[in-house]
């Protein structure tokens, strides 16, 4: 069984922040949304930050022929999120997070709109964790250290003991996140990370501080096929799309 993903993330969809740096976030949402249907990939990941509380309403609706599966981020509001989407999983009355499997792979969907994961999300991951199958791990905010300015600055709280967890797996875990803005893929023994690219406006990757710029944009596609996964990104450059390495 062949299944195709788009995974967006990072949007910020009526935040000032981007429209002081150039950035229409709505356009960029408009063209990749186009772009992903041009594709026929009619399932969804949101990775997170989707903006502010005016957005929702519309971000949802612009997904509402999509399968959908949100990751709420730091810029989210989980209470909110949950009066517009209604998880293929369920979820909790705070959180959203949930998980599911095929004969290959266990998904798991997390949210760390909290800038950590709570008791009750911590023990679901590592129930979820005692599995024969690969792990396909979804949240906002990466587990493994990366050399960018928003990783020193706003980490996830308390990666380090759930990164030891995940590599306690003996089966590959295959973690795909956003939050800083930058493309990125590590690899720590069994764990591959991969970072994507934010819908709106990019951090420079290893700068000392933060400096924003607003030369492309982009998301990712994953292919699960039966027992292999495959991704690229797709970033939005000089008036096209176009696939670059993980």
């Amino acid at each position: 069984m062949m299944r195709t993903i788009a995974y967006i993330t990072d949007l910020h969809l009526d935040e000032s922040f981007p429209k002081q740096h150039g950035v229409d976030a709505a356009s960029n949402w408009k063209l990749i949304l186009e772009d992903i249907s041009s594709r026929g990939i009619r399932e969804v990941i949101c990775g997170g930050d989707i903006g502010e509380l005016t957005a929702y309403s519309r971000f949802f609706d612009s997904l509402k022929d999509f399968r959908l599966y949100v990751t709420p981020g730091n810029h989210d509001q989980s209470e909110e999120v949950i009066k517009h989407y209604s998880s293929p999983e369920g979820t909790s009355k705070r959180a959203v997070f949930g998980s599911h499997d095929d004969e290959h792979f266990k998904y798991v969907f997390l949210d760390t709109s909290k800038a950590s994961l709570d008791e009750e999300q911590l023990r679901f991951l590592f129930s979820e964790l005692r599995t024969e199958k690969k792990v396909l791990l979804f949240m906002h905010h990466p587990v493994l250290a990366v050399n960018t300015p928003v990783d020193r600055l706003y980490p996830l709280y308390g990666r380090e003991s759930i990164a030891e967890q995940l590599q306690r797996q003996k089966n590959e875990v295959l973690d795909f996140s956003g939050h800083y803005h930058v493309s990125d893929k590590q690899v720590e023994g069994n764990v591959t990370q991969f970072v994507t690219p934010a819908v709106s406006f990019q951090i420079v990757k290893e700068a000392e501080s933060l400096q924003i710029h607003n030369n492309y944009f982009g998301y990712r596609i994953i292919t699960v096929d039966n027992d292999r996964v495959t991704t690229v990104i797709l970033l939005y450059k000089n008036g096209s799309f176009n696939s670059v390495d993980n």
